[in-house]
């Protein structure tokens, strides 16, 4: 119930502020939820936790809503596409734990990657993701590291394409309306503080896991983050490749929610009177969002 309050609370607001119209609400509205459930599979049906529950869907919907920026409804379109994309790669990447042999899952993850990285060029990191956890899980066999390449370069084509044939479907997001991060506020450095907290917490607790558990947290964390962080690095026609400020968008509310999934208390050990530190700690966490939320909206 939580989390279609949030999605709706959160649109309702863009749409009464007028950063969203009508269409472009109910687009951001429907791709937001779908992200948030996939996301949830991916955390209960791909071993991130033992025992799952609803709350990773929650602190990705309430991370994305924030960072929502003025668009079109065919931007809406494009950019939730992307990342429901970038979803579907790393659920196919999570499945190659003792798989005699990953040809298959390579090719499709990285053409999946391409087609995400095809309606939002921002989401490129998304590649080298694919490449270091190639290098993490199984760097010595040619065979996969090629079927990684071909399936990319597949769907890449596929994307080109389809650039060509539907341009103003297809076409280059224009983030220059986008949050970005300023580091000279301290509300930002705020979610730095709560990353690196949330980080902190996943990797203590990687020695009471198995070994499973233990490569999907490292792969969803890098995946998740290198789509996130290399965004800030864009390739322009006179300079190269230039370093701008981060952008503050859905992609990186995806990455921040599983980051941040260990900081919220979990209802089968988790009781008031007994643990309010934790419970300070979730409200922190809720107060920082919704500031930076209201922030967005008044800018």
């Amino acid at each position: 119930m939580l989390i279609p309050l949030t999605v709706f609370g959160g649109l309702l607001l863009h749409w009464w502020v007028g950063t969203l119209d009508g269409l472009s609400t109910l687009i951001h509205g429907l791709g937001l939820t779908t992200v948030a459930f996939f996301g949830h599979r991916i955390y209960v049906n791909r071993h991130f936790v033992d025992r799952g529950d609803s709350a990773l869907a929650w602190l990705i919907a309430l991370w994305s809503i924030a960072w929502l920026t003025p668009t079109t409804w065919t931007e809406g379109l494009r950019t939730w596409g992307s990342l429901s994309l970038v979803c579907a790669s790393l659920y196919i990447v999570l499945s190659v734990h003792r798989q005699s042999s990953t040809s298959g899952i390579q090719f499709r993850s990285g053409a999946l990657a391409a087609l995400a990285i095809g309606l939002d060029p921002g989401n490129w990191g998304l590649f080298l993701g694919l490449i270091a956890v190639q290098i993490n899980l199984r760097p010595g066999i040619f065979r996969e590291w090629a079927m990684l390449f071909v399936g990319t370069i597949w769907g890449g084509a596929i994307a080109f394409g389809l650039s060509n044939i539907l341009p103003n479907t297809v076409a280059t997001i224009d983030n220059i309306a986008a949050l970005t991060f300023q580091s000279g506020n301290g509300l930002h450095w705020m979610i730095l503080a709560w990353a690196a907290g949330g980080g902190m917490v996943l990797l203590r607790r990687q020695s009471s896991l198995n070994l499973r558990s233990q490569n999907v947290r490292l792969t969803v964390l890098t995946l998740t983050w290198c789509t996130a962080l290399f965004s800030a690095l864009v390739l322009e026609p006179e300079n190269g490749l230039a370093i701008t400020s981060l952008p503050l968008t859905p992609t990186l509310g995806f990455a921040m929610g599983f980051t941040c999934i260990g900081l919220i208390p979990e209802r089968e050990r988790s009781r008031r009177i007994q643990r309010p530190w934790h419970d300070a700690v979730y409200w922190a966490l809720v107060g920082t969002v919704l500031v930076l939320f209201i922030q967005h909206l008044l800018s």
